[in-house]
């Protein structure tokens, strides 16, 4: 999922099956804490997370695009500005 990171896919999948999460935000930061571990805050896992959590509750493309975004948007406008976000 993440260069930075030992979290693996099967993660995602696990909590989007069992633990009832619906957001990227949610995995990212709450399941699997990336948010907190990672040096962008988990934005480079943010597409794939997306994705894979999009698969399991049946989002189409555009909601996968969208739910990416959102949650990279404030970690990357962060790093620009000079922070590290989710730290």
């Amino acid at each position: 999922l993440h260069p930075a990171h030992t979290a693996i896919a099967a993660e995602v999948l696990h909590v989007g099956r069992r633990e009832l999460v619906r957001t990227v935000e949610d995995v990212l930061v709450r399941r699997i804490h990336l948010a907190w571990e990672t040096p962008d805050g988990g934005a480079a896992a943010a597409a794939e997370t997306a994705a894979l959590l999009g698969r399991e509750l049946g989002w189409d493309a555009d909601v996968v695009r969208e739910k990416a975004g959102a949650y990279r948007a404030p970690r990357e406008s962060a790093g620009r500005a000079g922070g590290q976000a989710g730290r």
